[in-house]
Formats: C-alpha cells, structure tokens, sequence
C-alpha cells in the first residue's frame, strides 16, 4: 500500500486559512519522536508539524519553479534539465536552495565577482582569507559538548569544543560560498569534509551546560545553509550526504523547537532561526510552517514602536510584565529600542541579526511574514532609528540608564560578536519604494557590516549588499 504524501505549503495554508489570524498557545515541551529519513535521504514529513506545535499562514510565492528535488547536486555548467533558474522544489513545495540565498542570488552575486564590482570582490577576498586559516576540529564520537555559561565549565574555564561547533560552521558556508562563486570544487569539496566530520562524530550539546540551547541556535544554520547550497549546486553531493547531514541536524532540532525554553532574547531568536533553517533543509513543510509561527508570535516583543505607548508587547510564553520590564532595563522606551540595546550593542545585533536571518529564509520560501502583524513597522523603525545613532554617535534622548557604546566597528562588551547594525540585509529586505528607508542606506556606508563571525553574522556584504536582488 502506497505511504500517503507528505502536505505542502499550498495544503497546509488551505487547512489553515480557517484558523487565520491566530498564534500557537505555548505548551509543553513538543514530543520530538517521530525524526527520521527514508532510504533516499528525504527527511519523513508527519502531517502535523514534526515538533509538535500548531502551524502558521504561510503564502507560497507561485512563481517559483516546480520541479522536483532529487537530492543530488547540479552546477553552472550542467543543470539538471528539471532545475529552474530559481533551483528546485521539493515534494512539500520548499523551494532549494532555499535559505539564506536562492540560485538566482548566488548567480547575480557570481556575476558582480566576474565583473571585479566593489565591494563583492573584496568581499570574497576576505571569504579567501578567512577559510585559509581553516583548521578542522573534529568533535569527540564519545560524549556531547558541555557549554556552561559564557562556555566554561563549572570552573570557569573556556571550553573550547563549544567555540569549535560554530567555528567550523562557519568555514563550512565560507566554503560552501566559495565553491560555488569560484567554480571550485576542491572549495566545495572541502566544505563537505567539514560538514561530514561534524555529521558522523557530534554528540549534541550536553543540557546540563546552561548554554545548550544557545549553542544550538548558533550552530544549526550555519551547517544548514553550507548543505543547502552544496546539495543543490555541487555534482558531489549525494544522498548519503542527506542522509548523515539530516542526522547532524536531527541531534539539534530538539534543542531548538520549543518556544518557551531559555530566555526570550536573542537565544529565543537564535533557535528561531535555526528551526526554519532544519525544516528547509530537510522539506519539511509542516516545521517551517511552525518555526514560521514562533517568528510571527515573538519579533514583535523584541522591538519598541511609538504604538506601543506604555510598553512593548510581551514574548509569546507565560512570563510577567515585571520580568520583561527588567530584561529591557530602561527608565524610557524609544521608539527603535529593541528589548537588547539596553545591555550592549552585541547581544542586540544576535537578536536582530537571526531574527533578520529568519526573514530571508522566509524571502527565498515566498512566505509573507508580515500579514496580520507590524513586525514590519517595528524593524524599518529600528533600522532607522539605529542607524541615525549609529552615524552620529549620539544616544537616543532618555533611553538606558548607563550610555549606550556606539562604537562602529570595536569591540564594546565581553562578545567578539559585538559588530555594527545588520543594515545591509535589513535594507535588502525591508527598503520599498514607499518606505525607502534612507537612514539605513546611509548608514551601510558609514558603518558597514562585513564578514562573518560569532555567532550568527553570515557574509551579509557579500550576499546582501544594496544592489542584490530582493
């Protein structure tokens, strides 16, 4: 008897269309059982979400190709006859490559680099140089990483394995970029080396390290958007790299799918992000369409907006007003705050940054995230408003109760991810003809955010520069 197909987008949005308009209750933590991979590598596709929790209004851009992905790799120089411009798309209508970039990017990037156009080309030369100090570590087959707070142990001691996890995550998208930018596959081949070590030794984070969960949300998208662009662009890739890749992803998930858990910073947006970036990778509609859910539910808490009056809205959890007044930590909201510019600029780049990374995803899916909310108003504000601090170097009248470290470019806190705004993909995604957001074009100049590091900052000048395609 033949297995029933798995739902696409198109069918979950018609299931859902009756429930329109609502978000998921916060629940227990999701029963995360029922993961696997059938022979091909595909991962299996319930017909409720694979991690439990209620679905969201997803809208399928119909424009996008419909051929069906075989899980095997195609290149520039021999597409797969079925593969459209735009790429592949799945058996649950995801489009591939489908993250961070779409083929029609990495193409139109590929042809600033032909043509030597600034900044692309200098931008690769950094990608060159940051993957020539590349050193593979290996993870242990025999436990899982403990990463306590700041990762260090009990001690206090830096544990490096949990550094290593986005380390080598980010010299497998460098790679994986590469590869495909230079037409080379000893680039691409070695991003695969990479990724395989991680995919047949990692044991997971430990969950007694009080930083497990954030270690996921940092680690998944890196490894998944380096798979996403090798399986869909690199003759190499096979369906046994799905399958080892799928599992590398699988030992994640968990730690990533429920909402509620850790805090509702940018840990919570981290993890955000990463659940869309698993789904997507492994065409699982029915997780996108909840990952999709939680974005919707929790961006709009993370950003301060003048409709706000008295406070901004609260995450998306049980929680009290007194806690989330305390996390923002500010004798006077200002429109463009966001619930981290209090604490120090770095751990407010990881929120907006992944929150952001989110929102590219869902570009390159044809998923309209804005219907039905004002996460739109509340991050063309923040790009404004920020980058008006940002140029000037003046803190925002009343806001925070120590300055704020406008620093463009240093390292103001303890995190060595403490880099300016994400304006350059924030632009890219949210600047329109009627909102053309001149602050923030401005300030890509003035405080430019380039190359990729710890924990979540992915190539952004060199993928979303002003004149990438939206």
């Amino acid at each position: 008897m033949a297995s029933p197909s798995p739902p696409t987008l198109l069918t979950l949005l018609a299931l859902l269309a009756a429930c329109s308009g609502t978000t998921p209750d916060a629940g227990p933590p999701p029963d995360t059982a029922n993961r696997g991979a059938d022979a091909s590598g595909a991962a299996d596709v319930p017909s409720t979400p694979r991690d439990g929790s209620p679905g969201a209004d997803v809208i399928l851009d119909a424009g996008a190709s419909g051929a069906d992905a075989s899980g095997g790799g195609v290149n520039d120089a021999g597409l797969d006859p079925e593969v459209g411009p735009r790429g592949t798309t799945g058996p649950t209508g995801i489009h591939h490559p489908g993250l961070l970039s779409n083929l029609d990017d990495l193409q139109t990037i590929k042809g600033h680099l032909a043509r030597g156009d600034a900044p692309w080309t200098a931008e690769l030369a950094k990608l060159r140089a940051r993957v020539a100090g590349r050193v593979l570590h290996t993870p242990s087959s025999a436990h899982a990483i403990y990463c306590g707070s700041y990762n260090k142990d009990p001690q206090g001691n830096t544990i490096p394995e949990c550094n290593y996890a986005v380390d080598n995550g980010i010299d497998a998208y460098s790679l994986a970029l590469l590869g495909y930018l230079s037409d080379d596959a000893a680039s691409s081949n070695e991003s695969l080396r990479f990724i395989l070590a991680w995919a047949d030794n990692f044991k997971g984070f430990d969950p007694a390290g009080s930083n497990a969960l954030l270690q996921a949300g940092w680690t998944a998208p890196w490894y998944a958007n380096a798979a996403e662009i090798l399986r869909y662009t690199f003759a190499g890739w096979t369906a046994d790299h799905t399958r080892r890749t799928t599992a590398l992803l699988g030992v994640l998930l968990p730690l990533v799918i429920d909402e509620t858990a850790g805090a509702s910073n940018n840990w919570l947006h981290s993890r955000i992000e990463a659940h869309m970036a698993i789904a997507v990778f492994e065409d699982d509609a029915a997780m996108l369409a909840s990952a999709v859910a939680q974005w919707k539910a929790n961006t709009p808490s993370y950003f301060y907006i003048a409709s706000d009056a008295q406070a901004p809205p609260l995450p998306h959890r049980v929680v009290t007003r007194a806690s989330i007044t305390a996390v923002w930590d500010t004798p006077t909201y200002v429109p463009g705050m966001t619930m981290e510019t209090c604490r120090d600029l770095g751990h407010q780049g990881l929120g907006v940054r992944s929150i952001l990374n989110s929102l590219a995803i869902a570009r390159t899916q044809g998923i309209d995230m804005f219907a039905g909310n004002d996460c739109r108003a509340r991050l063309t504000t923040f790009l404004e408003e920020q980058a008006k601090w940002m140029v000037s170097g003046r803190d925002p009248a009343g806001a925070c109760y120590s300055p704020i470290v406008i620093t463009p470019g240093a390292n103001p806190t303890h995190m060595d991810s403490a880099m300016p705004t994400p304006f350059e993909i924030g632009y890219r995604l949210l600047a329109t003809a009627a909102a053309p957001l001149p602050n923030a074009r401005a300030a890509i100049t003035a405080v430019p955010s380039t190359g990729a590091a710890r924990w979540v900052q992915k190539w952004e000048t060199l993928t979303d520069h002003i004149d990438a395609p939206k």
